[in-house]
């Protein structure tokens, strides 16, 4: 009821009310507009927000897959990330997902906006603490600068495939 992207649908005469409710709006060709724009020549890379009218993970993505489409990240990447921690650290595994799951509701991952990046219950906080100490001790004074020097643009598609 409070959303703050109600008046989006005002702007599109429409109402903030029921129909901010009942018609969805989604750009369901994103992931080939964004590679034909990061492929244009001259691209300068900059950083690019998803959702940022209403949150991108709404359960229209569940349909269209559009935010999905945009980022290679498919939800099979827990297992590959298992498979990873088995094969490097196979003598910690078990242990690094049993906490895991404990700051996820005995889940490997919870998609719930406000605790998908940070986890929640006693480990949650104790790494938060500890991070929190260890930032002030060593006057860490956050994350640098993004780096866009490192962009490559994506090739546009061939009919002869990759070889032009």
């Amino acid at each position: 009821m409070y959303c703050f992207a109600r008046p989006s649908h005002a702007y599109l005469d429409l109402s903030p009310g029921l129909d901010f409710e009942t018609r969805l709006f989604a750009k369901t060709n994103a992931a080939e507009l964004l590679r034909a724009e990061l492929g244009k020549p001259g691209y300068v890379p900059k950083p690019i927000a998803l959702g940022i009218n209403t949150d991108g993970w709404q359960p229209i993505e569940r349909d269209h897959g559009i935010s999905r489409a945009c980022l290679r990240l498919p939800h099979e990447l827990k297992q590959v990330w298992r498979e990873w921690l088995q094969l490097h650290y196979p003598q910690r595994a078990e242990h690094v997902m049993s906490l895991i799951q404990q700051m996820r509701g005995g889940k490997d991952y919870d998609s719930a906006f406000g605790t998908r990046m940070r986890g929640q219950g006693p480990f949650a906080e104790l790494v938060a603490m500890r991070f929190g100490k260890t930032r002030k001790r060593l006057a860490f004074p956050g994350m640098p600068a993004l780096r866009t020097d490192l962009f490559i643009a994506p090739k546009r598609e061939s009919p002869q495939g990759t070889l032009f």
